[in-house]
């Protein structure tokens, strides 16, 4: 694990990656001084002030301890049976989601919360729209890409970032 600075190009890349997926207001106005912290060559938490993301190979998500900006996002609640599975690195299964409350397409970020204290356990992309998942009685909607309890997770912890 290495903690780095981003050159101003990487750092312009990153932000034009996140505007074409994230909501604009959100996002901070300059990219400058934005630190990588790495975990391995696919994971990193990207750290400017107080936002953070998840790179985890092409993709980015909101880091699951930034409550404000994971409520720019889609999300749905899962059932307390899926919570176990989801918090181990399962992509969310549709038998395990029990109301879909914000709409999404295909390829959206989607909050996954679950449904006694509607805390956020995990980030994902959606597989497919929320208006076909809801069709479903079976299969996987969202990749999971962050959760509570990964590597990052952790490593944000031992390094006192959460």
């Amino acid at each position: 694990m290495k903690t780095r600075s981003l050159s101003r190009e990487e750092a312009e890349v990153i932000y034009n990656q996140l505007l074409k997926s994230w909501p604009r207001d959100i996002l901070p106005k300059r990219f400058k001084g934005l630190l990588a912290v790495e975990l391995d060559d696919r994971k990193a938490l990207l750290i400017l002030n107080d936002f953070k993301v998840i790179k985890v190979d092409d993709k980015f998500v909101p880091f699951l301890a930034d409550t404000q900006r994971l409520e720019a996002f889609p999300h749905i609640i899962v059932d307390i049976g899926a919570v176990r599975f989801v918090c181990n690195g399962a992509d969310i299964m549709r038998p395990g989601v029990k109301t879909f409350p914000v709409s999404f397409q295909k390829g959206d970020i989607v909050v996954v919360k679950e449904d006694k204290y509607r805390k956020a356990i995990s980030v994902g992309v959606a597989n497919i729209s929320s208006g076909e998942a809801q069709l479903l009685t079976k299969g996987p909607i969202i990749t999971n890409i962050h959760y509570v309890g990964d590597k990052i997770w952790e490593m944000a912890k031992v390094k006192g970032i959460i």
